[in-house]
């Protein structure tokens, strides 16, 4: 484990900062926190993170670092701020039921775009069923679903980044 001390930290910090990054928004302008697009946006923040905590541990390294290893150090640092991420967004929508519901009307309102945009009017239809009668609630079990999904999207992007610093 002393081997990872390197990721653990940087997935700390990184997992800290996201935490850091919705407050801000939530007490600045908590509409935007109720966006997907919001959460996707945590990327860019964990991406330095997940870079620096690489080229640290390759140059502990004599410069040397495979793409195996790079990738396993980056995994680490993903996975240690995606929890802080997890707990962030539970801890918010449970707390302000008004973004529940603002993320709701989000869906709505993205699927009334997607109307204009030419979607055929069954589909228009079951979409706008679905979105209305689903609660939006976040629950353990929302995230536990959610989690597959973000350790996809974690690998890729820790995948990228592992290219980019290995040697």
């Amino acid at each position: 484990m002393k081997e990872y001390k390197t990721a653990i930290i940087y997935g700390l910090i990184s997992g800290i900062l996201i935490v850091c990054y919705y407050l801000v928004f939530y007490y600045m302008n908590k509409n935007l926190i109720a966006k997907i697009e919001f959460s996707y946006s945590v990327f860019a923040l964990q991406v330095p993170f997940l870079i620096a905590a690489g080229l640290k541990y390759r140059n502990r390294n004599e410069g040397l670092l495979e793409f195996k290893e790079a990738l396993k150090i980056m995994m680490i640092t993903y996975l240690i701020s995606l929890l802080f991420y997890f707990i962030i967004y539970y801890v918010l929508f449970n707390y302000d039921a008004d973004l529940v519901a603002m993320s709701k009307q989000y869906s709505i309102d993205s699927i009334e775009w997607l109307k204009t945009r030419g979607m055929q009017k069954e589909q228009y239809e079951s979409m706008m069923n679905d979105a209305q009668n689903s609660s939006f609630e976040v629950t353990i079990g929302t995230l536990l679903r959610g989690i597959p999904f973000s350790i996809l999207g974690g690998f890729f992007v820790s995948s990228l980044c592992a290219l980019m610093v290995r040697r």
